[in-house]
């Protein structure tokens, strides 16, 4: 038998609970207090201090990495020797999985993404930007990456909280009463699961005695012989998890972080002490990767991702990332997705959008990912919680999560065993606990099943409406709901405006069940194929499309990003908490029109009007029209050396490139499409930056209107709306800066097909009034006279000088009178367009950012049927 120590582990006095409520639901019985056997074996810590900045090395910025360490990928049949070594300067190259057995499913898994030529290399001193450039030329090496740095995603703060608001809310310290999962009501029906959680984290305190009970336990380990691969899995001695920070089988916890997630997830419930998780019985394996303080690297994320894979774990919880794109750990991730595991992952707490700037893991485009905003107890979006409307499915409760931490000495220890912590890392194990519930409850349904439930039955909240997929804070109970009662289906669906790229759709509002109270959500769908009730799942799903009113109201919502003269299907479904569906709607059929191109260039006639500008002292000027590489078919604009297909000049450069000017009089619900490619630096929004920027006649400073994105030397479209620049004189700027000397050996920027598309502009038509016993018409309006009167707009909210609360939304209201009608009013915040509105009352919704005392100029502009403009502003601030 394997020599291990017995420790006993004394029950803490029972927490006294504020709320009686929760002292009811969590405290019945007593369990007794049981044996726990950890194994006799120090911990090697490596503790290596997390930059909180970007570094540099030799002179260039870099991502967080492991100093010294690369990730390479080989191809197929290839396998590295000394003299490729000696190639590239670079020793001890090991594969990372050589290590370990792989049962035989598992192993095929990875070797289809080709995850067994994956190597961990230590390279000598040298750079590493060309190194990885070499590598990646090179015809046996698929790719080569940075071991990039992950970190937990907790932000610790002191205690204000006493009671578990996230499962139960009853408007305890001014919280918002039911802003929680219902998880009380859910365990009426079910509180224990048989399904095996692997928190993939900084380890679990296995002697926590609000843990010990609920931790996954490798029997053929535990009853077999020290030393020895009992079970045959290639790890020894891994009774409770691993640990591949150390690469030992103790995966401990010494820093917290993990603990506190499994406390979340299954803290053990009814047993008189501290606290409950989402699961009273549990099965919680314990997956290191995290070190002491914190971070852990890409090839350990890896190898862990692996080991649940391998261990049969059907869903891991990942409260982690922040590290660049990694191939390797996508990969890895998708594997996990073709076994059918779930991944469930924190969206990150940078208040800032995915969509534009991605968090990875929990980035990635993979079907087996759940990525999850954090909610606070009155159900806003947290101040410190990344959203979006594309990559973050749904919120959790996040914000002052009391749950379990080790005793010990570490950075997230407390002497009580538990204590307090924010971030969405708290916000994601809320989702883990409820999917081991759902599935153990539902053990026949597939991963992508569960995802879907929990996404369709969480809360539909005002706050997450276009901030994540769902518009939704998790809800566990609304699974087990008895309601079967539907709404109403809605009859009345129509099509009320048609342009070349939307449809605007109206309708009545229905029910919860039928048609009394409020329903939850719509499930709009489009299709170029008719829609009916059997491929209405099937066919587009549209996204941010409002939250339901109250009953016999009439809703509407423009459903845009469509193509020019093409027939649609559109019909919507209406959903309650409980997840009841409505049957289908009447299906409406609108065919887009065709729009008008006021401009467009393929690069393919010469210059064409184009200028372009360089940075002082440049000799050369980069943006040039390019063979390189094109889509139209040969020519592009490209900002990079033809000779050396990159942007490195030995210096810091500038340059852009410049639209002829574009007539929009006479035009409306404009829009520019183009195709580009762009490959910088891994972070374009602090070097390498590349925007796309407007001017119009009038202006100060430039308005910029897109970030692209990097495409890795592929070409994507992207389309921008210049509805608010409607009958305007206009030039588009594609603006590109290096802002230093270094790493600027990246291929550049190619612009190509260049459009501008609209649509004519048409007066409203003026209501024919009643005519008089006595008519006498109007002097007529000589036609030769052009309207030259400018609309009268004034900004009603916020006043100028006014306060506006930072961390939340606020709407901003304005008027506009005009003596042909007004035709839109667009909003803009420090000069950067929010949005625009076409009706009144003229309205902008903007969610203010965190920084005290900031100050912001908000400007509503109103532009009439003849394209004049008026402007109004104010100046508020943030407090």
């Amino acid at each position: 038998m394997k020599k291990r120590i017995k420790e006993f582990i004394q029950r803490i006095p029972i927490i006294k609970l504020l709320n009686l409520t929760t002292l009811i639901i969590l405290i019945i019985s007593l369990s007794i207090t049981t044996l726990l056997v950890r194994q006799k074996q120090k911990i090697t810590q490596r503790v290596e201090a997390t930059p909180q900045k970007p570094r540099q090395q030799n002179g260039v910025k870099i991502n967080k990495h492991v100093p010294g360490e690369i990730i390479i990928k080989f191809k197929k049949d290839f396998f590295p020797d000394e003299k490729f070594s000696k190639e590239y300067n670079i020793k001890f190259l090991n594969k990372i999985l050589a290590k370990h057995k792989l049962k035989s499913g598992i192993q095929k898994q990875i070797e289809k993404v080709g995850l067994d030529r994956l190597y961990k290399a230590e390279v000598l001193d040298q750079e590493l930007t060309n190194l990885l450039r070499a590598l990646n030329k090179d015809e046996n090496v698929e790719y080569a990456e940075l071991n990039y740095i992950v970190t937990t995603l907790s932000v610790p703060n002191d205690p204000s909280f006493t009671n578990l608001w996230g499962l139960n809310n009853n408007g305890q310290n001014g919280g918002t009463t039911d802003a929680d999962i219902d998880a009380p009501e859910a365990w009426s029906t079910i509180h224990d699961s048989n399904l095996v959680v692997g928190i993939i984290d900084t380890g679990i305190d296995y002697t926590h005695e609000d843990l010990k009970d609920n931790l996954w336990v490798n029997t053929a380990e535990q009853s077999g012989s020290a030393g020895v691969d009992d079970d045959n899995n290639g790890f020894i001695d891994d009774i409770y998890g691993y640990d591949f920070v150390n690469n030992d089988p103790d995966p401990f916890d010494d820093h917290g972080h993990g603990t506190h997630v499994a406390g979340t997830i299954g803290a053990v419930g009814n047993n008189g002490l501290g606290v409950v998780g989402v699961n009273w019985k549990a099965k919680i394996a314990a997956i290191k990767f995290l070190d002491a303080n914190g971070s852990g690297t890409a090839d350990n994320a890896v190898k862990a991702i692996l080991y649940a894979n391998q261990m049969g774990f059907k869903i891991t919880s990942n409260s982690w990332g922040g590290g660049a794109n990694s191939q390797a750990l996508y990969e890895a991730i998708t594997v996990a997705n073709n076994a059918g595991n779930l991944f469930i992952a924190a969206a990150g707490n940078n208040s800032s959008d995915n969509d534009l700037l991605p968090m990875y893991p929990s980035s990635y485009d993979l079907p087996n990912i759940i990525s999850v905003a954090a909610t606070d107890y009155k159900d806003q979006l947290a101040s410190f919680s990344n959203y979006g409307l594309t990559t973050v499915d749904l919120g959790a409760p996040g914000v002052n999560i009391y749950s379990t931490v080790p005793k010990g000495a570490c950075k997230l220890c407390d002497p009580s065993g538990y204590r307090y912590l924010n971030g969405t890392s708290m916000a994601t194990p809320h989702v883990s606990g409820t999917a081991v519930l759902l599935w153990s409850f539902s053990p026949q349904l597939s991963h992508s099943e569960i995802k879907n439930k929990i996404m369709n039955f969480s809360d539909t909240v005002i706050a997450l409406q276009g901030k994540t997929v769902t518009n939704g804070r998790l809800n566990i109970y609304n699974f087990f709901d008895n309601d079967k009662v539907p709404p109403s289906a809605i009859t009345d669906l129509a099509a009320v405006s048609i342009d070349f790229n939307y449809v605007k759709l109206t309708w009545t509002t229905v029910g919860d069940d039928g048609l009394v109270g409020q329903a939850t959500r719509y499930d709009l769908r489009y299709s170029t194929v008719p829609i009916d009730e059997n491929n209405f799942n099937s066919v587009s799903q549209a996204v941010n499309v409002p939250i339901p009113l109250a009953s016999g109201q009439t809703q509407t919502f423009k459903l845009a990003g469509l193509f020019p003269n093409t027939t649609y299907y559109l019909a919507m479904k209406v959903l309650d908490n409980a997840g009841n569906a409505s049957a289908i709607s009447n299906v409406v059929v609108a065919t887009t029109t065709n729009p008008i191109v006021i401009f467009s260039d393929n690069m393919e006639n010469g210059i064409n009007g184009w200028t372009v500008f360089k940075s002082p002292g440049e000799e050369n000027v980069i943006w040039h029209q390019s063979l390189r590489k094109s889509v139209s078919p040969i020519t592009s604009w490209y900002y990079g050396n033809e000779q050396t297909g990159n942007y490195d000049n030995g210096f810091g450069s500038a340059g852009t490139l410049v639209s002829p000017s574009i007539n929009l009089t006479g035009i409306q619900n404009t829009h520019l499409v183009f195709r580009y490619s762009l490959s910088t630096e891994p972070d374009p929004y602090l070097w390498d930056i590349a925007r796309v920027q407007i001017y119009y006649r009038g202006i100060v400073n430039l308005e910029t209107l897109l970030y692209p994105m990097i495409t890795n030397g592929v070409f994507k479209e992207e389309t921008i709306d210049l509805s608010a620049y409607d009958g305007k004189d206009i030039k588009i700027e594609f603006d590109f800066n290096t802002v230093d000397k270094y790493n600027n050996n990246y291929e550049g920027w190619f612009i190509d097909n260049f459009q501008i598309l609209g649509s004519t502009a048409t007066p409203t038509p003026t209501p024919t009034s009643t005519p008089t016993p006595t008519p006498v018409p109007p002097t007529p309006t000589p036609t030769s006279t052009p309207d030259l009167t400018p609309p009268i707009v004034t900004i009603t909210y916020p006043v100028n000088g006014g306060i506006v609360a930072r961390n939340k939304t606020t709407t901003i209201t304005a008027t506009a009178t005009d003596n042909i009608g007004v035709a839109k009013v667009a909003f803009y915040v420090n000069s950067t367009l929010k949005c625009s509105d076409t009706t009144t009352p003229f309205t902008c919704t903007w969610f203010v950012p965190a920084k005290k005392g900031a100050n912001y100029t908000l400007s509503a502009k109103a532009y009439d049927l003849a394209g004049n403009l008026a402007t109004y502003t104010v100046n508020v601030t943030a407090k």
